[in-house]
């Protein structure tokens, strides 16, 4: 009300003129009430209200300790306590049939009669039959989940690096493992939508309108889907595997979380597992995930993340150990210890990366140590999980530093000065000095160990 009544102006039947009869300033007062009324509802809630109006007609329950607001959220909407909780209250309670999946919408029939994707689909990603859902659902007007599509973020708000530009990406993001690992999405995706979901879209362009067969709205829903999905890792049916959660996908995330969700055969539960002062933004988890995973997934990154990683590339481990090898005049040897390697840790492709942490060092030097075993030692290593520090050499410590030193310096190279919104130069800033942060201690806890040895 302070701010309509300080630029009362466009309110004001006749802008720029005195208004003396009593009559008009009964028409002014009231033009005011009108208007404080009406931003009264949009600023926290036309569609909040309309979105919580539909979760009790589909049967969602939502605790009245509990509201969903855009005021006191880290970020968009959140779910904020509105008196004092209790550990193992339930928050919310949502029945399977409430969830948006691709068995439950109504272009499910459509996909299951397209033999030319259906049949593919247990080798492509699971995301894909909810996408194609999404694209159709959000196109309808009198869609049954309209209220929700309405209150979920657009493109404008969705922060993934998958849809940043590619000059956003190279130059916020070089030297930290997600610059790969975006750039591999968007290949996977652009062949997925090229080779699998245009042609479906275009099969049935009496479904799909041209605007919603485009790349950019497909590229849109992925990285919707990347940021807000579940997966439920014990349905088999590719159609529901994937899926929206309203109410619990509008949760932010932190790592010292105050609810957790559980499945259930016919509901999906929230549980707060801590008490909850009144007023404080109740906070999900997306699992144990350093920065690199947030940033990549979701676009933002935690300051003080407890489970922060470092990311080492396979590709840099792999050369810095030819370079090693061509010096000492062992490649061969080294080439049948990478194959190895390649089977028991599951590396696909060379662009991916081996997480450091300092809590799980012995898992890392296991690695380095069969980089550098005999024919003889490297079977029996291949069948641990860790090894002990006071087992490795001076020679392998001092490669296992070099590597991460190298790993250091990519980590620090300043980003280029380039315009782009602050939120993301934030969320790179924090993701470089958080790995810097922990390459640099486990560097330090690797100089101790090669003076042991030495």
């Amino acid at each position: 009300a302070r701010y309509i009544l300080s630029n009362a102006q466009y309110c004001r039947p006749c802008y720029g003129k005195m208004i003396s009869s009593r009559k008009r300033k009964w028409k002014y007062k009231s033009t005011i009430k009108k208007r404080v009324r009406r931003l009264s509802v949009s600023r926290d809630g036309n569609d909040i209200r309309k979105f919580v109006r539909w979760c009790e007609e589909v049967g969602i329950r939502i605790s009245k300790k509990v509201s969903l607001t855009r005021r006191g959220s880290c970020a968009n909407i959140g779910m904020v306590a509105r008196r004092p909780i209790t550990e193992g209250t339930c928050l919310a309670k949502i029945p399977r049939t409430a969830v948006l999946c691709c068995s439950n919408s109504k272009i499910c029939d459509v996909i299951r009669d397209d033999s030319e994707l259906y049949r593919q689909l247990p080798q492509l990603t699971s995301w894909l039959p909810l996408m194609l859902s999404l694209l159709y659902e959000r196109d309808q007007k009198d869609s049954y989940w309209r209220p929700y599509l309405d209150i979920v973020p657009n493109d404008d708000s969705l922060l993934p690096p998958l849809l940043w530009t590619p000059e956003e990406r190279e130059g916020l993001l070089a030297g930290t493992s997600v610059a790969e690992l975006v750039q591999a999405d968007h290949d996977h995706m652009m062949q997925e939508y090229t080779d699998y979901a245009l042609p479906f879209m275009t099969r049935h362009s009496d479904l799909y309108s041209a605007k919603q067969q485009s790349i950019d709205q497909y590229s849109m829903m992925v990285g919707f889907v990347m940021s807000y999905s579940f997966s439920d890792a014990r349905q088999i049916d590719p159609l529901k595997q994937t899926l929206m959660m309203p109410v619990i996908d509008l949760l932010n995330h932190h790592s010292r979380h105050h609810a957790e969700l559980t499945f259930e055969k016919e509901y999906l539960l929230l549980t707060a597992i801590r008490d909850i002062r009144m007023g404080e933004e109740i906070m999900n988890t997306y699992g144990q995930l350093c920065n690199a995973s947030l940033v990549h997934m979701y676009g933002f990154a935690e300051r003080d993340n407890p489970h922060n990683m470092a990311c080492v590339p396979v590709a840099l481990m792999r050369q810095l150990s030819m370079d090693e090898a061509e010096a000492h005049g062992n490649q061969k040897v080294l080439k049948k210890r990478w194959k190895h390697i390649v089977d028991r840790y599951e590396i696909v492709e060379e662009d991916e990366f081996v997480e450091v942490s300092l809590e799980d060092l012995e898992s890392f030097l296991l690695l380095v140590k069969i980089l550098h075993a005999s024919t003889v030692q490297v079977k029996p290593l291949l069948n641990l999980h860790s090894i002990a520090i006071c087992d490795l050499t001076s020679r392998e410590a001092a490669f296992a530093y070099k590597l991460l030193s190298r790993c250091l310096e990519n980590v620090s190279t300043v980003p280029a000065v380039m315009k782009c919104p602050k939120t993301k130069q934030e969320v790179a800033a924090i993701l470089r000095t958080e790995q810097a942060s922990c390459l640099q201690s486990i560097m330090c806890k690797l100089e101790g160990i090669i003076e042991q040895l030495n």
